[in-house]
């Protein structure tokens, strides 16, 4: 604060981000194989988009489940992994850009939700940078605009809702739509995990907590619930109905029948005939 001409003038102190710069340094598009795996340590922010498809990004020993309109934040120095779904890799952008200040306080979620106006300015960013005439002036002040753009939207939109309820009802969801309809198949307990992208100790954790019963014993139940049905209603032969359900080996299928259900198929089949 200082007096000039009997007038109190304040000077205010210089807005850091009156300094503020940012530069795009590179940009790509990718659709990933299954599996594909990426992990390091950059100088730089790196943000990606998912096009379609699913994937996992981890990050200080948390595992994110992401898709379609997802999007993860990769900060300076951060170390982490992201891989591509093994049945459905996921297609994505990214934009690396630098900046002179810290955004961390600004942008401390890692992932987001993209809104549909933030994916049409990832979109177009990335767009205008890999076009042959991206060197042009007029280009230049685009991306730049386009880049304090997505900034700003990044900041208004909604972060990612990792909560462990949510994630564990999607698996819920997930598993059993899988089973009703693979039940019949040789599906196995590591293959269903994997479709759901969380390992198999994961996946028996989340259905003794929510249905009290383990992934193997819920399928053994669903399949001996289907071959009772067929049983009660059909005159298929036993070997017919254990293929039927997803048993090769018809002992196998008689023994797991008598062992859950306290009699033999072909009893269940006596006491239980639709007259």
């Amino acid at each position: 604060m200082f007096i000039l001409n009997n007038h109190t003038i304040v000077e205010f102190p210089l807005d850091p981000f009156d300094q503020l710069t940012s530069e795009i340094l590179y940009a790509g598009k990718e659709a990933c194989q299954p599996n594909h795996f990426r992990t390091g340590l950059r100088s730089n922010y790196l943000i990606h988009y998912i096009l379609e498809g699913k994937g996992q990004f981890c990050l200080n020993n948390e595992t994110y489940n992401l898709k379609e309109n997802d999007a993860f934040i990769i900060q300076p120095h951060q170390l982490c992994q992201y891989k591509a779904h093994d049945k459905k890799p996921w297609s994505y952008i990214w934009i690396g850009f630098s900046c002179n200040h810290s955004l961390k306080d600004h942008l401390p979620n890692v992932i987001y939700n993209l809104e549909k106006s933030t994916r049409d300015i990832l979109l177009n960013l990335n767009t205008t940078y890999l076009s042959d005439d991206s060197q042009t002036a007029k280009n230049y002040f685009i991306q730049k605009s386009q880049l304090f753009s997505m900034l700003s939207q990044l900041i208004l939109d909604k972060p990612f809702q990792h909560q462990e309820l949510d994630k564990d009802e999607s698996y819920i969801k997930d598993a059993l739509s899988y089973i009703h309809l693979e039940y019949a198949t040789d599906m196995s307990i590591e293959g269903l995990a994997s479709h759901l992208s969380i390992s198999r100790k994961h996946l028996s954790a989340v259905f003794k907590r929510h249905l009290k019963v383990s992934p193997k014993h819920y399928l053994i139940m669903y399949r001996l619930y289907q071959a009772k049905k067929a049983l009660k209603n059909t005159h298929h032969t036993i070997k017919n109905i254990a293929l039927d359900v997803g048993y090769k080996d018809v002992y196998q299928f008689s023994r797991l029948f008598s062992k859950y259900e306290n009699m033999s198929p072909s009893l269940y089949r006596e006491k239980n005939k639709t007259r």
